[in-house]
């Protein structure tokens, strides 16, 4: 996850922030320091921070006292606080810095390795935090998309499961249409595997579901017949649900009813066919026409070719007898 925790420290004495943020050199965090009190409160107006650590001893204002006001804005209420003393280190001032609002109370002269592992702990559970506010942001998010289609077209169908197959939400379409195809009603927290009684169906069903927990869109078009419901088409548009940080917590499912586009191109395939018939049943007849006219072409070209004989031996028949009559 992209995210950088911030830490703020407070301490009247330059050297003693110095010394503290060579203590936090190497802890993953932006470390913003403050030498008073007042500058603290205004440095929480400006950043989300994960955690504070106090010096107890300030003059005007000391760190039970800016504990305290920390504890009365909403935005640090719960801001985990670490108290660092050198001069009050009995039980008595101990209590009193819990009793301010710290989550921790260390003496001074400090250990780095004990500071820096309470450090580390409030850190995780910082980054814990966000990350389930995260999640809850999201969570959120989808619910509001399922929300704003519950009642879509009534040619689409929605509905969303969890990591386990579970119903999280659907639409009044879809719920309609399982009734019509399984004869029973839906409700949340079950899976729909368990509804599907072929198991070759179920096991189809699963594989989809897994391509969209593992990150994958894709759309797929499937056939629906059953004893309760008419012959049907579904485009079905499989869809992750990610959380920020890219964790998938579950899918949903768009599912247009495709079927009068089914029957649309069935048609449309069944007109190309039949002009396809009626194409080549032209060519045929043109074929056949082209064939006829050069077979009459040819007759009459015999024809001619004959008459031209005829013609020519009647002529010699006559110069034949022509010649052979007396002068």
């Amino acid at each position: 996850m992209d995210y950088r925790p911030k830490i703020l420290i407070v301490d009247d004495k330059q050297e003693n922030l110095y010394a503290l943020k060579h203590v936090l050199k190497d802890i993953p965090a932006e470390i913003i320091e403050a030498t008073n009190g007042n500058d603290a409160l205004i440095a929480t107006l400006n950043n989300d921070f994960a955690l504070a650590i106090l010096d107890v001893q300030m003059p005007d204002m000391d760190g039970y006292e800016l504990a305290a006001l920390m504890r009365d804005e909403n935005e640090t209420r719960y801001l985990p606080i670490i108290f660092l003393s050198a001069v009050f280190s009995d039980d008595v001032h101990i209590s009193k810095g819990y009793g301010a609002g710290a989550v921790d109370f260390i003496t001074k002269p400090l250990n780095p390795n004990i500071l820096l592992s309470k450090v580390r702990i409030f850190l995780e559970l910082n980054y814990q935090k966000v990350e389930l506010e995260r999640h809850k942001k999201a969570l959120l998010k989808s619910n509001a998309l399922m929300k704003s289609v519950k009642e879509s077209p009534k040619n689409i169908a929605i509905f969303a499961l969890d990591r386990s197959y579970r119903y999280t939400d659907f639409n009044q379409n879809y719920k309609k249409m399982m009734k019509q195809i399984w004869g029973r009603d839906i409700i949340i927290g079950i899976t729909p595997l368990d509804l599907i009684k072929d198991p070759l169906n179920r096991e189809k069903a699963k594989h989809y579901f897994d391509r969209a927990l593992s990150g994958e869109r894709f759309i797929i078009t499937e056939e629906i017949e059953s004893n309760r419901f008419p012959r049907s088409f579904k485009e079905n548009h499989y869809n992750p649900i990610a959380i920020g940080d890219g964790s998938v917590i579950g899918l949903s499912v768009f599912s247009t009813d495709i079927t009068e586009r089914k029957r649309i191109e069935a048609d449309l395939r069944k007109t190309n066919e039949q002009l396809r018939e009626q194409i080549d049943e032209r060519k045929r007849i043109e074929a056949a026409l082209i064939e006829s006219k050069a077979k009459a072409e040819e007759g009459r070209t015999t024809a001619e070719v004959a008459n031209k004989k005829i013609t020519s031996s009647i002529q010699y028949a006559q110069m034949i007898q022509n010649s052979l009559l007396p002068n």
